[in-house]
């Protein structure tokens, strides 16, 4: 019986351990098959009431990331990053706050994160928009101080880093490759 129980109790460890390991990434699935458009039996006639092609106006300078909410910057941040998981945005409120950015809630600020949505994908980008007359600096300083990268238990991330521009504070635990294009994006706005 002893021996039994012994054999369980090792079982169950090893199921245990095998959850909280890496795994490889799925291979890409093959893209879907498309049918091709049915043609028409008549011939298409060509529109002679389009205007001639005119050359399109410079692009217009993006605007600042003042101009734009939490969520924008944080897709526009990741945008084009290789091997980013699937992540969903997550407004940060005073029971939230301290689990995402490892400090007590900053009074007047407005934050989000950016989180992998499986549990063992060590991803997570924190925006904090400081409110004005904020010490920015030392509110950066504080989440250096605190923050965990291996918050997840299972897995950590790979680089852990804090970036300060203007009022903003951007925390960025990943992979070292997408948190150096995050934050290369970060800085770009």
């Amino acid at each position: 019986m002893k021996k039994l129980i012994s054999i369980l109790l090792a079982m169950t460890m090893l199921l245990a351990l095998s959850a909280c390991g890496n795994t490889p990434p799925a291979a890409d699935p093959a893209p879907p098959v498309s049918e091709a458009p049915v043609e028409s039996e008549a011939p298409a006639e060509p529109d002679v009431s389009a205007e001639p092609e005119t050359e399109e106006p410079a692009p217009e300078e993006a605007p600042g990331m003042d101009a734009m909410s939490l969520s924008e910057i944080l897709a526009a941040i990741q945008n084009e990053v290789p091997d980013l998981p699937g992540v969903g945005d997550i407004p940060l409120d005073s029971e939230n706050f301290a689990y995402y950015m490892f400090i007590d809630p900053v009074e007047g600020a407005e934050a989000m994160a950016s989180e992998a949505m499986i549990g063992s994908i060590a991803h997570s980008i924190v925006l904090l928009k400081a409110p004005e007359g904020a010490d920015v600096e030392a509110i950066a300083q504080s989440v250096r101080d605190n923050a965990d990268p291996r918050k997840w238990i299972c897995v950590e991330a790979e680089k852990c880093e804090v970036v300060v521009k203007d009022s903003y504070v951007l925390l960025v635990m990943t992979n070292a490759a997408a948190a150096d294009a995050i934050i290369a994006n970060f800085n770009a706005l």
